[in-house]
C-alpha cells in the first residue's frame, strides 16, 4: 500500500489481524517444540529409578 494513509480504524484492525497471525505461529512453533514426542522407550535400558540396594546400601562416612 504505497503512498496509502490508512484511519486509524483500518490501521487498528491490520494490527489485530498481524498480531493474530503471529500468535498463531508462536501456538504453533510451541507445540513443535514443547508438544508430545512419539519417542519410544527401549525396555531394555534400566531405569535410573530401579530398585537395586546392591549398591550403596550403607550410608558413607564423612567427617
Amino acid at each position: 500500500m504505497s503512498g496509502y494513509i490508512m484511519t486509524p480504524e483500518e490501521e487498528i484492525a491490520d494490527l489485530k489481524k498481524k498480531i493474530q497471525e503471529q500468535s498463531e505461529i508462536i501456538d504453533y512453533l510451541t507445540k513443535r517444540l514443547f508438544g508430545q514426542k512419539s519417542e519410544k522407550i527401549n525396555t531394555d535400558q534400566t531405569s535410573l529409578f530401579d530398585e537395586d540396594n546392591s549398591v550403596f546400601s550403607q550410608p558413607e562416612q564423612t567427617g
